[in-house]
């Protein structure tokens, strides 16, 4: 199942041809159908729904925005929902050049978003 929702919201972002404020209501219901029809309870929908919301909102500041010389030290409870693999693929990434630190902590902001006691590499 995990499968067919990455899929439902690949296709989202890659059928992005409509003007923003068109697409955000046509997406929204588009995306709700199918992942009901995908087999999702209504509440994980809405979840979901608004776990995409947030993330195009960003992260909500918590201080300072990071710099590209900065350096990323994780918080305890950060510690504790992110294994130690999951949060070194996620500085490794950054390294590559892959995420900016903006986007790393987007990325940190939205996996601690998930409904998981533990979020692993996978």
């Amino acid at each position: 199942m995990k499968e067919t929702v990455l899929e439902i919201l690949v296709d989202l972002f890659e059928n992005d041809s409509e003007p923003e404020h068109e697409r955000a209501v046509s997406d929204g219901e588009r995306l709700r159908s199918e992942l009901e029809h995908a087999g999702l309870s209504q509440r994980e929908v809405s979840d979901a729904l608004l776990w995409l919301e947030r993330l195009r909102a960003g992260p909500e500041p918590a201080g300072m925005m990071p710099t590209p010389r900065s350096t990323r030290v994780f918080a305890k409870a950060e510690q504790l929902r992110l294994d130690i693999d999951c949060r070194g693929y996620i500085l490794y990434l950054e390294n590559a050049g892959i995420l900016s630190a903006p986007q790393r902590e987007l990325v940190i902001d939205r996996l601690l978003a998930l409904d998981m006691r533990e979020v692993g590499i996978e």
